[in-house]
């Protein structure tokens, strides 16, 4: 009875150790999106042009880009962007830098119709 019980516990411990390093994960991305949330300002230069961009992540998941919403989650570490009215999805890889108050923002799909890279500054 001894034995089994042992056996029983050291199971136990095995499962706690392999299931703690789930939530590492999930934490990173949940103090990610809180990164995230607010108004960022930017500008997007195509063919030559400079148009100024703003975009709010709210904390529900929707996104605005001047005006137009959408959704928004963190998956995998990476931005994933759904774009308003399809079921299209672009995603970014992004780094946060100047304490958390400038995003940058890179194309990772291939797209070459939508913003590929952008600096953006927290409001």
């Amino acid at each position: 009875m001894r034995k089994q019980f042992v056996i029983f516990g050291i199971v136990c411990f095995l499962v706690c150790v392999g299931l703690s390093g789930c939530n590492q994960l999930s934490d990173t991305s949940r103090a990610d999106k809180i990164k995230f949330l607010g108004t960022w300002i930017g500008n997007v230069t195509i063919v030559e042009s400079t148009t100024p961009v703003t975009i709010t992540f709210f904390p529900n998941n929707i996104y605005s880009i001047n005006l137009v919403n959408s959704t928004w989650n963190i998956t995998d570490g990476k931005l994933v962007l759904e774009i308003h009215d399809t079921s299209m999805q672009i995603v970014y890889s992004y780094v946060f830098s100047n304490n958390d108050k400038n995003l940058t923002i890179s194309d990772i799909t291939g797209r070459t119709d939508g913003i590929s890279y952008l600096v953006l500054t927290k409001h």
